[in-house]
């Protein structure tokens, strides 16, 4: 799984398709390969639905928040590429609101990985 740090990928599929679980395993096997060999990133599992609850904190704000990571390590993680960000719900952003949320969220997470 260490190639998956130099790469994103978005699983898609119809509600109920096992979207959530496929992304769980993979959070279970990089934990796993994380205690084998501290080179591989630490998985970080958010919902992005939580995100709805205030869009305009940062992203460090929003996943120490999630997480319960402290935001030096968080801030850490990201820059030093040993995070491996497992984000789940992009399609529960799909809400009635006058822009849409996913390409605020998107937008707002490429700005902060770059």
């Amino acid at each position: 799984m260490p190639y998956l740090m130099k790469y994103r990928a978005l699983l898609v599929g119809n509600a109920d398709s096992g979207k959530s679980t496929i992304l769980l395993a993979c959070a279970r096997d990089a934990i796993s390969l994380r205690f084998e060999d501290t080179f591989n990133p630490v998985p970080l599992y958010v919902s992005i639905g939580s995100w709805l609850e205030s869009p305009t904190q940062s992203m460090t704000s929003w996943l120490c928040q999630q997480t319960g990571l402290e935001k030096g390590l968080i801030e850490d993680l990201i820059t030093s590429g040993q995070a491996m960000l497992l984000l789940d719900g992009l399609d529960q952003l799909n809400l009635p609101h006058k822009e849409d949320k996913r390409i605020v969220f998107m937008s707002s997470l490429e700005h902060y990985l770059d």
